[in-house]
């Protein structure tokens, strides 16, 4: 028996599964079942600081989300590629879980989440309980021949897996 979808995060389901005999056609049997739809859902907001920066001056990027699903998010990872007209300044990012302790990383392939190399920035964040929330910086030097009226555009890619190991893409990015 077909159903149709709609059911969204944490919503009980019924699922009614119908089987016919190949012998006889006309012997059916049902049965319902109920599950909980649950998925981990993360929700994105970018920022960065100063608002209106001037060629030549220094930027913060933010890249925060909370993992807003009934589910937990499983190896997380934020890929930033250093925006186009700017200079990544080094050993910059920073990274917070659950509003506690911002931790500095390096660089380097080492213990802590984050590598760099000299185009993007790969922050390991690892997994994510439904509530948590993350939140990663990085700073940046505009660069000075930048016209007015350019544009700089921060342009992440955040990855997870369910439970059963599947990646999800990139969540819906809400930009400042």
């Amino acid at each position: 028996d077909a159903t149709t979808g709609g059911a969204v995060n944490l919503d009980e389901v019924a699922v009614t599964i119908t089987a016919t005999s190949v012998f006889d056609g006309g012997v059916t049997d049902a049965e319902i079942y109920n599950t909980v739809v649950g998925a981990a859902i993360l929700t994105v907001d970018q920022g960065f600081s100063p608002v209106d920066p001037l060629p030549g001056t220094t930027v913060t990027f933010s890249v925060c989300f909370v993992n807003d699903g009934g589910e937990t998010a499983y190896n997380v990872v934020i890929t930033n590629p250093i925006p186009t007209g700017s200079v990544y300044t080094l050993n910059s990012t920073t990274i917070q879980f659950d509003q506690g302790t911002v931790e500095t990383q390096t660089d380097a392939s080492d213990a802590d989440y984050t590598v760099y190399t000299p185009s993007t920035i790969v922050v390991n964040v690892g997994d994510v309980a439904p509530q948590g929330e993350v939140c990663v910086t990085f700073v940046v030097t505009l660069d000075s021949d930048l016209a007015d009226d350019d544009v700089v555009v921060n342009d992440p890619t955040i990855t997870f897996e369910n439970g059963e190991g599947d990646e999800y893409p990139n969540p819906d990015n809400d930009s400042d």
